[in-house]
């Protein structure tokens, strides 16, 4: 049995919620929503809710080009990260955006260990 604290469901988010995490209006995160880039559920009176765990990782790849500028990221529909280095040298994929960005990190480390 689950204790008080923890849960088998997701924490469930509304845009309001989402927004604030990711910096954008609710009318972008409805976007992303329509678009595919979020998935939400409907509740039984219309409203959406977000997963946690998918808002926080779209977060968190969002967050890559600033630590890797010159990179591009994004995710495809099966949830696999890619990292593309600009002028297409160097394209990278991972289960998840830590394991994309140790991907590129170490990319960068090697291009310079090798003197490049």
């Amino acid at each position: 049995m689950a204790s008080a604290t923890t849960s088998a469901y997701p924490r469930l988010l509304t845009g309001s919620e989402v927004g604030r995490l990711l910096g954008v209006d609710i009318h972008t995160v409805n976007r992303y929503a329509r678009k595919g880039k979020l998935t939400s559920i409907r509740t039984p009176g219309g409203h959406r809710r977000y997963s946690e765990t998918e808002v926080l990782a779209l977060r968190a790849l969002a967050d890559l080009p600033a630590r890797f500028p010159g990179w591009r990221f994004w995710r495809t529909d099966d949830g696999t990260c890619h990292a593309m280095s600009a002028g297409r040298q160097a394209h990278l994929t991972a289960a998840d955006p830590d394991g994309i960005a140790a991907a590129v990190a170490g990319h960068i480390a090697a291009l310079k260990d090798a003197g490049q």
